[in-house]
Formats: structure tokens, sequence, C-alpha cells
């Protein structure tokens, strides 16, 4: 678990946390975290990049903040470097994009995510859109704005639902559904911080603008279910962020703590 004040781990039974005063962690304020294909953790924070290999300590960016990561399918780690852009590292060398290389149409990112086909897609921070990268192509997509009266702000949230299929979130618009042709709109007016997909393929939507509900809400592909504080056992409705394991329970982080809904 990232936090403010260092990084959590839980195994089992047992909470060990790590900070900058008893590791070489490069800052306590956490914002993202990606695990390899080696089981190395890529911890991201407002001050660069530690690597951690569950004995050692490597810093690999230092005074940048990173706001996402993810890891491809190929095992490349890709960084957002708040207002730089992208960098991607294969273990050897780095690579950085920018909207300077004509790679991107801004240099603040929000949210990384990878398809199933090893596509890499990138949030933009402040805009409604999308850039999605191939490994040859580079492809910008807007979403309609079905409140033309209303102003879009950017991306929080990235995930993926079915071959070809992106679930693409942005705040008080809702979540749009895209093929790559089409954009489909659902669960309108929404403001939702994060959004995740379980290995049966219900999505799960975590909020955070209180006044809407709060909370999380599933998506079976028929019909959305909330669950707050008031008919479950969440710790919060203020919802940060959601992970789910190998055995489909979903981890939800909230703005008081974590709770586990088990499968």
């Amino acid at each position: 678990f990232g936090t403010a004040n260092g990084l959590i781990r839980l195994d089992g039974a047992d909470y060990t946390l790590f900070s900058d005063s008893n590791s070489n962690l490069v800052s306590n304020h956490v914002y993202c975290i990606a695990v390899d294909h080696y089981d190395i953790k890529w911890i991201g924070t407002d001050a660069g990049v530690s690597r951690f290999d569950g004995t050692n300590w490597t810093t690999l960016l230092s005074d940048t903040l990173v706001r996402a990561m993810a890891v491809d399918l190929e095992n490349h780690v890709w960084f957002s470097i708040e207002g730089y852009g992208l960098l991607e590292y294969d273990g050897v060398s780095r690579k950085s994009y920018s909207d300077a290389n004509g790679n991107l149409p801004a240099n603040f990112i929000s949210v990384i995510a990878v398809d199933s086909m090893n596509n890499i897609w990138f949030g933009d921070e402040f805009m409604p859109r999308v850039t999605k990268y191939d490994h040859q192509n580079w492809i910008t997509y807007t979403p309609p704005n079905p409140n033309p009266a209303v102003g879009m702000s950017g991306i929080s949230a990235i995930a993926f639902r079915g071959k070809g299929k992106a679930w693409i979130e942005v705040p008080l618009t809702g979540i749009f559904i895209f093929d790559g042709a089409s954009w489909n709109i659902t669960l309108k007016n929404a403001s939702v911080h994060t959004l995740a997909i379980d290995p049966e393929g219900t999505a799960w939507a975590g909020y955070n603008v209180l006044w809407l509900g709060g909370g999380v809400s599933s998506y079976d592909g028929n019909h959305w279910r909330n669950y707050n504080v008031s008919n479950s056992g969440i710790v919060d409705n203020w919802v940060t962020c959601i992970a789910i394991d190998t055995h489909g329970n979903k981890w939800i982080g909230t703005g008081s703590g974590v709770s586990e809904f088990r499968n």
C-alpha cells in the first residue's frame, strides 16, 4: 500500500512499514506502485522512483514527481514524469517521450495502462483525451462531450474489459467504453477516481466525490451496484484506488484505510 507516510507491505497477517528513515525509499509520499515480471517493486513518489527487489533498494529517478506507472508485456516499466512526459525503462536503457518529439499532445500524464495486446494507453491529466501507443504509432483520441454546456476535465482512470474495449473515466462526466471507433457512456455524471476489472469481467469503480454517493460500484455487464459505508463494510466512501489479487479479492484504498472485499 502506498501512503503519505511511506510504503506498507502486508504479508499474511504481518504489516511492515518502509520509509525514508528505515530504508532507501526515495520519499515517503507514495503515488503509485507497479510490480514487474520478476516480482520487483517499483515505487513512484513525489521525489522520484525507488526499486525494491525484496532485499535491496535502488533509486532510479530523483527530484521528480511520478504520478503513474505500468509494466508492459515485455517487462518494460513506464513512468509519467510530471511536466516532462514519459519514460520507458527496459532494464538497461531509458527512452523519453514528450510533446517536444511529437509523441504526446501534452507532458502531464495522469494514468498509464497496458491492454492485452501490449498497447500502452496514457491519460491526459488536464484534458479529456487518451493516447494509445502500439510500439509504432501514437494515436490520440478525444471522447465526445455528452453535455456541451459543461466542460470536461482530464482522464482519471483507464481499464480494459474484453479484447479491444477500453474503459475511460472523465471525472463528473462518466465512464466511456471505447472500442477503437465508437464511444458509449455508462455511469453518467459520476466522478470516478479509479477503475479495475476482476477475472470474471466485473468492473469496479471507486468514487472520489462524496456528494454523489461515494464508495465503489460494480458492473456485471447489465447492472451497476453501489457499496458504501451505509450498506457494506467499506471503511470510507472516499475511494482512492482499487487492486484485485490473484484470487479475485478486491482491495479498496480509501481516505481512512484499506478494505478487502473477498470474492
